[in-house]
């Protein structure tokens, strides 16, 4: 397969790539690793070429590899939505950048690879004061956190914010960002009672979702950040405030111990609950909920540059990911699997 799905044939010189390639998704997924042997095609006037060091994982990797991911590309294909490395070549338009400059950036897919080449708008040069890991679990958690608060939930420092990702890569950037934005009042919410100190070290008021179920007089929120999708979409949506809104950016729930069953009761209950929300329900509520896919930004870049320009300005300094895991990039099923059954407490990477 690695010789008919060549990535980089090319004139300029000879190179070897190590790419993971997606063959059969399911709960026993086949990867392809291997080995590019060529030559690199030239690059255009606004192409950057890197090295990659790091790869960023993220949960939409555990529901592609499983077969859940709607927008995956057909199998075999190359997973994986974010790097960090080093500038290896830059084509003639690009004047901003350089050889041997460290950078990280997002991408649709292709990131499971030891080198990439990407359009200029999708690589942030490397901020200071981030290492080359937390480059690697930088772009996608913190373009979900921005397009979700900012863009569109706009949220307001007077907000009771409820996040139901806290302990992962996502929640901790999003308490970053909503720190910036001058937001107080910040709920988080775990699966698990070990993680709960872990939440309220950063600052965040912080219950099990078992615990929140069992409140007598639970809070209400002004903005949830809804994750899990199924069941829970039902129930966040009646923890909201008059004029509050939702974000719904994930189904996770849909998955048990990082595994799919499609044919379980849970699964099917989830599935009822994924049923769109009436529009009269919503005018008589005056409540919002909104959908986000952050893969889909890509094909608006106008969008997408408006986040990463927040990262170079000043309050950029601020957006520091957790890092809680690294493993080497043939050990991608262990992290697959350490990411899907919440063991996670922050990014968990792959290293080239």
């Amino acid at each position: 397969m690695c010789n008919t799905l060549n990535f980089y044939v090319g004139m300029i010189y000879m190179t070897k790539i190590r790419q993971i390639y997606l063959k059969k998704a399911g709960n026993k997924p086949v990867w392809d690793h291997c080995i590019q042997n060529g030559r690199a095609n030239a690059l255009k006037h606004d192409e950057v070429r890197i090295k990659v060091h790091y790869s960023g994982l993220n949960f939409a990797d555990v529901m592609m590899k499983l077969g859940l991911y709607p927008d995956a590309p057909s199998t075999p294909y190359i997973p994986g939505y974010e790097v960090s490395g080093v500038v290896t070549e830059i084509g003639a338009g690009i004047e901003d950048l350089g050889i041997g400059q460290k950078i990280c950036a997002g991408l649709a897919f292709g990131g499971y690879q030891s080198e990439v080449v990407l359009p200029r708008w999708q690589v942030v040069a490397l901020p200071s004061h981030l290492s080359m890991k937390e480059g690697a679990g930088l772009i996608v958690s913190f373009i979900t956190a921005y397009a979700s608060f900012h863009q569109m939930a706009r949220v307001k420092p007077s907000d009771r914010v409820f996040i139901d990702c806290a302990t992962g890569a996502l929640g901790h950037l999003s308490l970053a960002l909503l720190k910036s934005h001058g937001v107080e009042k910040i709920y988080g919410a775990t699966r698990s009672p070990e993680k709960l100190k872990f939440l309220r070290d950063q600052g965040i008021a912080a219950f099990t979702h078992q615990q929140l179920r069992e409140m007598k007089n639970p809070p209400l929120f002004d903005l949830i950040l809804n994750s899990r999708g199924g069941q829970s979409l039902r129930e966040d949506y009646q923890r909201l405030s008059p004029m509050g809104r939702m974000v719904c950016i994930g189904a996770s729930s849909f998955i048990a111990q990082g595994r799919k069953k499609i044919f379980s009761w849970n699964f099917l209950k989830n599935l009822w609950a994924m049923r769109g929300f009436s529009p009269v329900s919503l005018m008589n509520d005056n409540r919002a909920v909104m959908g986000l896919n952050a893969l889909r930004l890509f094909d608006a870049p106008e969008l997408l540059q408006e986040s990463l320009k927040f990262l170079e300005q000043d309050q950029g300094v601020n957006m520091i990911p957790h890092i809680d895991k690294v493993f080497a990039a043939d050990e991608l099923e262990l992290a697959l699997d350490y990411l899907g059954q919440g063991h996670s407490r922050g990014k968990v990477l792959l290293k080239w």
